[in-house]
């Protein structure tokens, strides 16, 4: 529990000075943001890449990608992660993105079918408990003004991508 208590102080605190020095306020998106580059760094892929692509999918003004673009974006094993803003979920399967942050204004009964119709080649993170039942892998979801972790455990089971143990002792698992 004290570790636990530890880690979350750590990773509040590195949210918070980040955004002093990015000039930015902490709100629950960079935080989310945050979270984001906790989940790339923290997956262990079946196979190597030389760089990983994030995309994002979100309506206007798309504050993740905006965060994220003022971030120095390599993971903790110096792969470079290349930023792209996406428009549909087919683009992001084109652009061979490794992650994608799919918006809660995004989400839709067209959107649940690709998910569920996609090989698990994509990492995929959403902000709604929906997003997880209808076929999504992570959801970042805000809770009492906090941001909690929740995996699809049928997807990850099924996922070419596995997440390190400390991702996942704070994970809440569904499905």
């Amino acid at each position: 529990m004290i570790s636990r208590l530890a880690i979350f102080i750590i990773v509040t605190w590195s949210a918070i000075v980040y955004a002093h020095n990015n000039d930015f306020e902490v709100t629950p998106t960079s935080i989310r943001s945050t979270f984001f580059l906790h989940v790339v760094n923290y997956s262990q892929w079946q196979q190597r890449f030389t760089s990983l692509k994030f995309c994002s999918m979100e309506q206007a003004p798309q504050q993740h990608y905006q965060i994220l673009q003022k971030s120095d974006l390599v993971t903790k094993n110096n792969l470079k992660i290349d930023l792209q803003l996406v428009n549909t979920f087919s683009d992001a399967i084109e652009q061979r993105c490794n992650y994608i942050f799919i918006d809660k204004s995004q989400e839709s009964k067209l959107l649940y079918k690709d998910l569920k119709q996609t090989s698990l080649s994509i990492v995929t993170i959403g902000e709604t408990i929906a997003f997880l039942r209808n076929g999504g892998l992570v959801s970042l979801i805000e809770e009492n003004g906090k941001i909690k972790i929740y995996i699809n455990k049928q997807q990850y089971a099924n996922s070419p991508v596995k997440f390190s143990a400390r991702l996942l002792k704070y994970a809440n698992f569904t499905g």
